[in-house]
C-alpha cells in the first residue's frame, strides 16, 4: 500500500485478480476544518505478465548487440540501492528520505 496526498494505491500479490487500485481518500483542509474526501475507487489497468519472465526475455532479445534501452547495469544498482535500504529501514524502524545513485529519490521507507 502506498499512501499519498490525493489518496492511496493497494496492491494485493495474493489475491487471483492482482488488481492495482487507487482510492481516492482523504482529508482536505477547508478553513481550517478536515473534510473527509471519499471518492471513488479506480482499478489502474496493467500488463500482468511475470516482471521477471519479461526483463529475461528483454535481455535475451538484447544479446545481438541491439542496445538497451530500459534495465541497464544502472537501473539494476539502483533497484539494489533501495531494496538495502528499505530492507535498512524495515529492521532499525527509522523511517527517513532516501537518495539513490546520488540523487535525492523522492522515497520515504517507514
Amino acid at each position: 500500500m502506498v499512501i499519498g496526498s490525493k489518496g492511496m494505491f493497494s496492491y494485493e500479490d495474493s489475491s487471483n485478480e492482482k488488481n492495482i487500485l487507487f482510492y481516492e481518500k482523504g482529508i482536505d483542509w477547508i478553513k481550517g476544518e478536515p473534510i473527509k474526501r471519499d471518492g471513488p475507487t479506480e482499478i489502474i489497468p496493467y500488463d500482468k505478465n511475470m516482471p521477471l519472465t519479461e526483463e529475461l526475455r528483454y535481455f535475451a532479445d538484447h544479446t545481438n548487440g541491439t542496445p538497451v534501452e530500459i534495465a541497464d547495469a544502472q537501473n539494476g544498482v539502483a533497484v539494489l540501492e533501495i531494496l538495502e535500504k528499505a530492507t535498512e529501514s524495515l529492521l532499525t524502524g527509522e523511517g527517513r528520505r532516501s537518495e539513490v545513485g546520488g540523487q535525492e529519490s523522492g522515497l520515504f521507507f517507514a
